[in-house]
């Protein structure tokens, strides 16, 4: 498969897909298999060029994903909440986009910290205020999910 990055992903999606099943079967976490694919720039696959990233078209990523999955579909459904950060970043550039960017470059790993259930990036319901006794204050709702 030919991307814009110059990292033989197959060989990396197949040293992720050993002992896959051991892994599930024992309930252990592929930690070890996401960060090989953060120091291998996986992470950065939709960031855009001029911020440092590969900056791969949906249907490039979403091969390479695919690919991902096939080898351990774990670690590609780990990705799912680092590939929507990534994305919020990108559809609504601004600083916090490019802090995004360069955390992303850095090798971070965005994990799930959502409760939205808009299907809409930036439609956020949920609040967070100052109480009249200058405590943090979260109101909204929250929803199951999984990941």
């Amino acid at each position: 498969m030919s991307t814009d990055t110059q990292v033989d992903y197959e060989s990396l999606f197949a040293e992720v897909g050993r002992g896959a099943l051991e892994r599930e079967l024992a309930g252990e976490q592929p930690y070890e298999q996401i960060r090989w694919l953060l120091d291998a720039g996986f992470g950065t696959l939709t960031v855009p060029v001029t911020f440092g990233g590969a900056g791969l078209k949906p249907s490039q990523f979403f091969a390479l994903l695919s690919r991902l999955a096939e080898a351990d579909s774990n670690v590609a459904h780990a990705f799912r909440s680092h590939f929507n950060a990534v994305e919020r970043a990108v559809l609504h550039p601004g600083p916090h986009a490019q802090w995004v960017f360069a955390e992303a470059r850095k090798g971070a790993f965005f994990g799930s910290a959502v409760s939205e259930t808009q299907q809409v990036a930036r439609e956020e319901s949920a609040q967070l205020s100052v109480g009249a006794d200058g405590r943090w204050v979260l109101n909204g709702v929250k929803y199951y999910s999984t990941g």
